[in-house]
């Protein structure tokens, strides 16, 4: 297992940060284990996908993740939604699909935005930088694909061949993740804008509202994931209006708290 490197400004908080490491693998491990003794021998249609990237942009990790999104369409403009993992080679399970037709697309998403930039670099099965992209058929014996990408998509060529166009549609996948982005509209000149007042915007996986995440935080949130304590417990760690706790909110939740609750990070 490669070793997470700590940036400079986080030395000081080196405590802190192994601390969140233990928890948050503790989280993962407990509810991945939750979900293997609650699934059936016979699984509902998925896929497995296997996800690499081997370009110069990297090391994968916590602060440049590896994002797997799923379309309903061979154009990648019908999204369905993305997983998120800070490891390389990380196989993902795609599960609680309908026995259709899906597409993918993998990408490094050092924005946290879960959507492709032109800075950055993606692979579109199969071995694709440009759509169409191939179908995969969701079965009951979860078929296996793998992505594996380089900096081949950040040629001046690709990046002008690919701009995908995010559509989300609410589905029953496992882990929809959309992220509104507020549209600022000029005012007319010779019209008097009213004052507004500025509203301070929740910080996901701040339980207690104090306007930072702690430790507490987030043994609170593996409890809620677990079912253990009741989402009203920290409501606001529920970014995708879902009614639980996903993995992917703990890790913006931890994300937070060793980076502070900060305008631009994902879920603030």
């Amino acid at each position: 297992m490669s070793k997470v490197r700590i940036a400079p400004a986080l030395q000081a908080r080196r405590p802190l940060f192994e601390v969140l490491r233990v928890v948050v693998g503790m989280a993962l491990a407990a509810v991945c284990q939750l979900a293997t003794a609650a699934s059936p021998a016979a699984a509902d249609p998925g896929i497995l996908a296997t996800v690499t990237y081997t370009g110069n942009l990297g090391p994968v990790s916590n602060s440049r993740p590896l994002c797997l999104c799923v379309y309903a369409d061979a154009n990648l403009h019908d999204r369905l939604g993305c997983y998120i993992s800070w490891q390389n080679g990380v196989l993902f399970q795609v599960l609680g699909l309908s026995p259709t037709e899906y597409y993918f697309i993998a990408f490094l998403d050092p924005d946290f935005n879960e959507v492709v930039n032109p800075t950055e670099p993606f692979g579109i099965y199969h071995d694709r930088i440009a759509p169409p992209a191939d179908a995969v058929t969701a079965t009951s014996d979860l078929p296996s694909i793998s992505i594996m990408f380089g900096d081949q998509s950040l040629t001046p060529t690709a990046a002008a061949s690919f701009t995908p166009t995010e559509t989300p549609t609410p589905t029953g996948t496992p882990t929809p993740t959309e992220t509104a982005t507020p549209t600022d509209t000029a005012a007319p000149a010779a019209t008097a804008s009213p004052t507004s007042t500025a509203t301070t915007q929740p910080c996901a996986g701040d339980c207690d509202g104090s306007g930072e995440v702690t430790v507490d935080d987030l043994l609170i949130l593996v409890n809620v994931a677990l079912d253990v304590a009741p989402l009203d417990a920290c409501a606001d760690a529920d970014t995708d209006g879902s009614g639980s706790i996903e993995i992917t909110e703990i890790l913006v939740a931890v994300n937070h708290a060793l980076l502070g609750c900060q305008p631009g990070l994902p879920g603030v």
